[in-house]
């Protein structure tokens, strides 16, 4: 799979949270900050348990640290920023199958650490920087603040559909198409 592809592929396949967790930009940041953390994490403890295994293995291995690195984070945030676990809601277990989807979309297996979390970040911030760029837009257009700061120049709400699931759809499918074009030119 071709690094355009894997982009687009995490990208399209982590478009529940993105309609869900973007209303503001604030949570779409907090969720992208868990995603990178989740990814780089998942990777150090990953990378030298499944270098040897089977797929089959690798599977599990990977399901396994994946849902408790996410158990992990949430009881933490739940603990010392509550507010942070509060906004994400019933949504904090798709963390878990974003870090499925950022560890398992490429094969990892012959990578080096290095290179697995190079990676891994890699693919982790264009997905961070997508949700934080969709929440801007929604927040800004539907809700005239900016990372919850009133913007007062803006009278009336110009876009109120991007608050509702339809505009984050919109939005977020806006800023896939972006990516993909920017992936495009840089491969040729």
């Amino acid at each position: 799979m071709n690094k355009r592809n894997t982009f687009l592929s995490v990208l399209v396949m982590g478009v529940v949270p993105a309609l869900a967790l973007t209303s503001s930009a604030l949570t779409a940041l907090y969720f992208a900050l868990c995603v990178i953390v989740l990814s780089v994490v998942s990777r150090l403890i990953l990378v030298p348990l499944t270098k040897k295994s089977e797929n089959a293995t690798r599977m599990i291995l990977i399901i396994i640290v994946n849902v408790t690195l996410v158990s992990a984070l949430s009881m933490l945030l739940n603990a010392f920023m509550h507010s942070i676990y509060n906004s994400f809601g019933i949504y904090f277990s798709l963390l878990a199958l974003c870090g499925l989807l950022l560890i398992t979309i490429s094969d990892e297996k012959d990578k080096s650490l290095k290179e697995s979390l190079s990676s891994g970040l890699k693919i982790s911030l264009l997905y961070g920087c997508s949700l934080v760029l969709t929440g801007v837009v929604r927040e800004v257009f539907a809700s005239r603040s900016f990372f919850s700061l009133e913007l007062s120049f803006i009278k009336e709400s110009p876009l109120p559909l991007l608050a509702k699931a339809p505009g984050a759809f919109f939005v977020y499918a806006v800023i896939l198409a972006l990516l993909s074009a920017l992936c495009i030119k840089e491969d040729k």
